[in-house]
């Protein structure tokens, strides 16, 4: 029975009895009182006093102390809460209490109302609100309580935190297609990691990660839920292909995958030997060339060759040791002009679009190249350069006192600049070409009783001007004599400087000022030591500051600071040295190579500077009986040295030869034959 009914009915009794006690019980009169032996009523007063202390105990009953211990209550428990995250109860509210009562906490807090949460003890009163704070667990799946006692009643609130959740969410990242082959360092999209609480092992295999902002890496490291992952990895080395980069968050992986373009485009190819106009005496011609393709790998070189009226073609496939960088084809030769058209193919199937063609003709040696050409302007000719920018070959001419060129891919033959129809006045024997500032220095000869009698003049072949440098009529006496310039070269650390020979008596080689036109001394027969001797060819020594001079003993350095002249390389000089007499010399390279042409062998040699030893490049052994030697009187080099092209002083023929496998064509002869 709840308290306050008890009491109602404990004070109607005490009531009830007093009235009983006085009479007033309507339940008839009284018995009559027992009287006491004196014949006095006794008896009544002792009960009218009994009353009296009745009726003041029922008075003293009716001010009980107040009701102050609450109705039960509970809090509903939480579970998978956050660790470490301030948790609040829902919401109590206290009755069954007619004043106020205590109020306290352990393990956490309490709020009244609304009011600020306190942990120290308090006083509530009946309606109020009463909620429960406290802090979760660190750790995964850990229980904590806090106990309200209000009024001597408690409640308990508890909560337990989350499961340990190490599976992230699924994550992607976006394929890119159509990469460059070969691209590096390709970054994908960041994807967001969710669906974990706890830190995870982060690996990589492929390429690498990136985390946030922090630094690309490939080591192993940790990432927590909400971290940014980023990937990053290389495209492949072929076309139409994938590399993929995957990651590994836990046990979960995510890939992101790198596809390089589709291969549409044709590999090239380009002959290196012969020119695409030449001529040979021999059934057959090994061609030589490289192929490339940029984004895969070239699978054949195909050379197909034809006559020149049309003919059935027959083909054959070239050789190669590197993928077809570099290639090789032996091709046999029907008299006439043969076309051979050449074309590559790669991994994917796509052809070259537009053949390379050579056009080489079988005809006799002693018939002229090209057959409709006037070639007696090669008749007399001293020297020649190769001008790789305009594809041509320069010839001094000396019986038509002029320079002929020649179209390298036509072998078309045309007067260059005409020295006497320019006032310049002298036979051309000394040619050197700066590509560098677009300028060919000609060396020039006596011409009768002229005002400019020997001279080096300058061609501007940008600008078709020509102009003599500096001549025999020089400004002072201190300057050298100038009689006949027979050989001449740049300066290749300064292209405003050349060296000539003076090709008299006493071999003279000078230092020219290219824009002043003042000549200086550098060194002459006059010196003691070995004669010079008629001088044709020279090469400059860049790295020793001297100049390679060849006589007919061999060839001598010298010095550009004393003029001292020392053997470089004579007979039995290193030891088995053969007999040498050398007009004209080439290099690609002075500090690994120079190439010479030896009169009495009459074959090319490739000399090594370092080791002063020589093989032979090109001589009688190459397709024996064919295409004749004779003497060079002047030599250059092209495509980093892979050709020569040699001025046969004989023949008067302008031969292109494979500095490699030492296949010789011709370019342009006049009709006849070597000398007997």
């Amino acid at each position: 029975m709840p308290l306050p009914m008890l009491r109602q009915l404990t004070l109607a009794s005490l009531i009830t009895l007093g009235l009983t006690a006085c009479g007033g019980s309507d339940s008839g009169p009284n018995p009559p009182a027992a009287s006491s032996s004196a014949g006095q009523p006794s008896s009544s007063v002792a009960s009218s006093s009994s009353v009296g202390q009745s009726s003041s105990a029922a008075v003293s009953s009716s001010s009980a102390p107040a009701d102050v211990e609450p109705a039960e209550f509970s809090f509903e428990p939480q579970t998978d809460v956050e660790r470490g995250a301030t948790v609040t109860s829902n919401a109590i509210t206290v009755s069954e209490i007619d004043a106020a009562t205590t109020i306290g906490i352990a393990g956490g807090a309490y709020a009244v109302n609304g009011g600020d949460y306190t942990q120290g003890e308090g006083t509530v009163e009946s309606g109020d609100s009463v909620t429960v704070q406290l802090t979760a667990p660190e750790g995964f799946a850990t229980e904590a309580s806090a106990t309200l006692t209000i009024g001597g009643v408690s409640g308990t609130f508890t909560v337990t935190t989350e499961e340990r959740d190490t599976t992230p969410d699924t994550f992607s990242f976006a394929p890119q297609t159509d990469i460059e082959v070969g691209a590096k360092k390709v970054v994908s999209n960041s994807v967001t990691i969710t669906g974990i609480n706890s830190s995870l092992p982060v690996r990589v295999t492929g390429g690498e990660y990136q985390i946030n902002d922090q630094a690309f890496t490939s080591a192993e490291g940790q990432l927590v839920g909400g971290d940014q992952l980023t990937l990053r990895g290389n495209a492949p080395e072929a076309p139409e292909s994938t590399h993929e980069v995957v990651v590994y968050v836990g046990e979960t992986a995510g890939t992101f995958a790198i596809t390089t373009v589709a291969d549409v485009e044709p590999p090239t190819v380009e002959v290196i030997f012969p020119t695409p106009t030449t001529a040979t005496e021999g059934d057959a011609i090994a061609i030589r060339g490289v192929a490339n393709d940029e984004i895969s790998s070239v699978r054949s070189v195909t050379l197909s060759v034809s006559q020149g009226d049309g003919a059935s073609a027959t083909e054959s496939v070239a050789n190669t040791d590197n993928g077809f960088e570099q290639w090789t084809a032996e091709v046999s030769l029907s008299s006439g002009e043969n076309i051979i058209s050449i074309t590559a193919e790669d991994e994917h199937g796509n052809v070259t679009e537009e053949a390379v063609r050579l056009s080489v003709t079988r005809q006799p040696f002693v018939e002229a190249f090209p057959a409709d050409q006037e070639f007696d302007v090669l008749d007399g000719s001293f020297d020649v350069v190769v001008d790789e920018k305009r594809a041509a070959v320069y010839v001094a001419n000396g019986s038509g006192r002029n320079i002929v060129s020649i179209d390298l891919k036509t072998a078309t033959p045309s007067v260059l600049l005409d020295t006497v129809g320019e006032a310049l006045l002298g036979i051309p024997r000394a040619l050197a070409l700066s590509e560098t500032n677009d300028r060919l220095l000609v060396g020039t000869e006596l011409l009768g009783n002229t005002e400019h009698r020997d001279s080096l003049v300058g061609y501007d072949l940008e600008n078709d001007v020509a102009e003599v440098i500096s001549s025999n009529i020089f400004p002072s006496e201190e300057e050298p004599s100038l009689y006949v310039i027979s050989a001449t070269v740049f300066n290749p650390k300064n292209p405003n400087e050349a060296f000539i020979v003076d090709g008299s008596s006493r071999t003279i080689i000078s230092r020219v000022d290219l824009e002043a036109g003042h000549r200086a001394y550098v060194s002459s027969d006059e010196e003691p030591g070995d004669s010079l001797g008629t001088v044709m060819s020279m090469l400059v020594d860049g790295p020793n500051n001297a100049l390679l001079v060849p006589r007919p003993a061999g060839i001598y350095s010298v010095s550009l600071e004393t003029g001292e002249r020392t053997p470089f390389m004579v007979e039995n000089s290193p030891e088995g040295t053969p007999q040498l007499w050398i007009f004209a010399m080439a290099t690609d390279d002075i500090k690994e190579r120079i190439f010479i042409s030896n009169f009495y062998s009459k074959e090319i040699w490739d000399i090594d500077v370092r080791t002063k030893t020589y093989s032979v490049v090109s001589g009688s052994e190459i397709r024996e009986n064919t295409n004749p030697l004779g003497v060079m009187r002047g030599m250059a080099v092209a495509k980093n040295g892979q050709l020569l092209f040699g001025l046969d002083s004989e023949s008067t023929a302008v031969w292109v030869v494979d500095s490699q496998t030492g296949e010789r064509v011709i370019l342009a002869k006049p009709e006849g034959d070597l000398p007997n």
